[in-house]
């Protein structure tokens, strides 16, 4: 019972309210205010529409469901046999994102639904990436497809590939330059 009823309660109102947000991040903790504010905006305008029994009848299940699968689709990818987990010392960022989080293969309409959020490990390695370039990115990089998917595949192929150094240290010579993943130009790295 409570693996239905923590993942709405995590989405619907702990990520509504932005407690662990640095009161320096001025511009994100506004933008978390200002989404609730839409939020309530819609709910109540079609509550006064359509009448909120409706609305709840609709829209709570909606939210339940997803919010539930989101948090699924949120342990598969940071939650499987091969995850890499490391002490500070010997964490490296190259590593980390790419044994940290899988590459969950979906279908195509799964991938749009979910904004690519399969090409997990893309996305750790650069978060400035927009989801609708994933696929682009991950199609360009060879080396990125033998990241683990949830079964446990290894990827220390990868890590082989591109070199221990570069991932080390941060440089990241599959890293886009200025969009070079979003143009589509397809990138290899040596061995």
């Amino acid at each position: 019972m409570t693996g239905l009823l923590l993942p709405p309660l995590v989405f619907l109102l702990l990520y509504r309210i932005p407690f662990d947000t640095s009161k320096d991040w001025r511009r994100e903790r506004l933008s978390v205010h200002a989404t609730n504010a839409g939020i309530a905006i819609v709910f109540v305008g079609l509550g006064l529409a359509l009448g909120f029994e409706r609305v709840l009848l609709v829209q709570l299940p909606i939210m339940v469901i997803a919010s539930i699968i989101g948090v699924w689709l949120f342990a598969v990818q940071h939650r499987f046999e091969e995850t890499l987990w490391q002490r500070d010392a010997d964490w490296t960022f190259g590593a980390a994102s790419l044994q940290g989080s899988s590459y969950l293969k979906l279908p195509r309409i799964l991938q749009w639904f979910t904004g690519n959020i399969g090409f997990h490990h893309i996305h750790h390695l650069n978060p400035r990436i927009p989801n609708y370039r994933l696929p682009a990115c991950h199609a360009a990089i060879q080396q990125l497809h033998a990241v683990p998917d949830p079964l446990g595949c290894p990827a220390r192929a990868v890590l082989r590939a591109v070199g221990r150094d570069a991932a080390a240290d941060g440089r990241l010579p599959w890293t886009p330059k200025r969009g070079a993943c979003a143009a589509g130009e397809r990138r290899t790295v040596a061995r």
